[in-house]
């Protein structure tokens, strides 16, 4: 047996599609779905995630999907406590753990998620400032809502009737709303600094809409705060506001426009580590008001991505949400799964995630340790992200609906050496594949023997492997001038890829292929 050449035992640069299969850069692949990269391997297959509620549907029976949500870190004082909070299609406002779901009454239909400002202002002894979730209005038809952590009501101090909100520095910031039965979709408001609601003693009674206010060229598509920067988003391009106080007196600087970017969803933006992430017809960008940043070049995923979005219509949906450094990202088209990403800010490695059915992600607690939840758009649940990293746990071998997670990898296009034709005896594929249960898992392994080449034809299926590593010898047996891999894996259990390798032998250049 001649002595394997070594192929790939690295998959650190992430899925690939900026160049050729054949002349990707080392350590990368041209598709990873459900594998999250060195976690305990150089790529293993993710965890399912959870149901955390209950339906919804069980308080408000005309409930279908969640559409947005927020965890609320309401002040302690005056017996408020954290609550993670969840709004289904038709603004219902429910609080949401583990298995259980409270109505809280009705509030609006969102396109973005609600907003905390939390509780910073000064306050009188009858007047305790606890924090507020700020809940704008779809259609921009009435006053945002506000709820404490106690009552729901309609925000005070006469504020616009807006559609977006965002807090910057200590101010509630609204966009894109009707003052006075006239319409200013290119404006922003501000509030009085620190009480969103006018309700705290002493401070100011109602919100400053004749001069607390920025115009913009085009209207408003969504909003985001930086310590430093509001950033205001339209159709095609960004605004940029600078400065600590609003007007009127103000020392804010208004750059408008600041970037020549458009926009593919509200939900399509977070705020994670003071820099705003946010999905554009033209990449996945982040930015902290000063510097921007391309993370689809950057990871070789701009012609994957574009190809993807230029199919994208007005039901299409894009979410995105922050998890343990990676960004993740959900395209729906209504009920229809198109694709998900997550996305390591480190390395700017991608990989795809399979039915990942979201309309929104927040940032929240589970217990003791910090959490992802997404609204699921095919089911009344608020959903846990952070299960997936669970490997290795029999308990979430499914996703919450009951979808079984199954990992694929399709390698790079191996050359194999020198140019020319190759006898390719076989492969050495080194791996681990445990069952859970009495599910016997399998890992069925293709080539292809061009580059461009989609159709695969089977070699063999590997058997679980009892809890260690092993290294199986594949027989090939063809003549080929290279070789891309395809491996995908079925029924329920734990994968570990570790290494590929490869007997070759070099053809003579006379004996050529026909």
């Amino acid at each position: 047996m001649s002595r394997p050449l070594p192929l790939q035992n690295q998959f650190t640069n992430g899925m690939k599609r900026d160049m050729s299969r054949n002349r990707m850069p080392p350590n990368a692949a041209w598709n990873i779905i459900d594998g999250i990269i060195e976690y305990g391997a150089p790529v293993r297959e993710r965890g399912g995630w959870a149901n955390h509620s209950s339906a919804v549907s069980a308080v408000t029976a005309t409930a279908s999907y969640i559409q947005g949500g927020v965890f609320a870190t309401f002040s302690p004082t005056a017996g408020a406590v954290s609550k993670n909070l969840c709004l289904d299609e038709d603004g219902y406002l429910y609080s949401v753990a583990t298995g259980a779901v409270t109505g809280i009454g009705q509030a609006h239909n969102v396109i973005q998620n609600p907003v905390f400002h939390g509780g910073t202002a000064a306050s009188a002894a009858t007047a305790v400032y606890t924090g507020l979730v700020i809940i704008p209005d779809a259609d921009g038809a009435a006053a945002p809502y506000k709820y404490d952590g106690t009552t729901l009501a309609a925000l005070g101090g006469s504020p616009p009737f807006a559609k977006l909100a965002t807090v910057y520095k200590d101010y509630t910031v609204l966009g894109a709303g009707t003052v006075s039965s006239t319409e200013y979709p290119n404006r922003i408001w501000f509030s009085p600094p620190g009480d969103p609601d006018c309700a705290v003693s002493g401070a100011v009674t109602a919100w400053d809409t004749t001069d607390s206010w920025i115009d913009f060229s085009l209207p408003i598509k969504a909003l985001a705060a930086t310590k430093s920067a509001l950033l205001v988003f339209h159709d095609q391009q960004i605004s940029r506001v600078r400065g600590n106080t609003p007007p009127p007196g103000e020392d804010m600087v208004n750059d408008d426009p600041w970037q020549q970017l458009g926009l593919l969803d509200p939900f399509g933006i977070v705020v994670y580590q003071d820099q705003v992430f946010f999905c554009a017809p033209e990449g996945l960008f982040r930015t902290d008001g000063v510097y921007m940043d391309d993370l689809t070049t950057k990871g070789g995923m701009l012609r994957y991505w574009r190809d993807l979005t230029d199919q994208a219509t007005s039901t299409w949906t894009f979410s995105m949400g922050v998890i343990r450094n990676k960004v993740v990202i959900s395209v729906m088209d209504g009920t229809t799964f198109k694709d998900a990403f997550l996305v390591d800010l480190n390395t700017y490695a991608w990989s795809r995630l399979s039915n990942l059915k979201a309309t929104s992600f927040w940032d929240g607690q589970y217990g003791v340790g910090d959490d992802t939840f997404f609204g699921r758009r095919n089911a009344d649940y608020v959903a846990r992200l952070a299960t997936i990293f669970d490997v290795g746990d029999s308990t979430y071998k499914n996703d919450g609906d009951g979808t079984a997670v199954a990992a694929v990898l399709e390698t790079p296009f191996y050359e194999l050496g020198r140019p020319g034709i190759k006898i390719v005896k076989a492969l050495h594929v080194g791996y681990q594949l445990d069952d859970f249960a009495t599910d016997n898992p399998t890992l069925a392994v293709s080539y292809v023997t061009s580059p461009e080449s989609t159709s695969y034809t089977a070699l063999s299926t590997l058997a679980e492997t009892s809890g260690v590593y092993d290294r199986q010898r594949v027989p090939v047996g063809g003549r080929m001038y290279g070789i891309g891999l395809k491996f995908a894996r079925a029924n329920a259990g734990d994968l570990l890829g570790y290494d590929l390798g490869a007997e070759v032998n070099q053809q003579e250049e006379s004996k050529r292929l026909r």
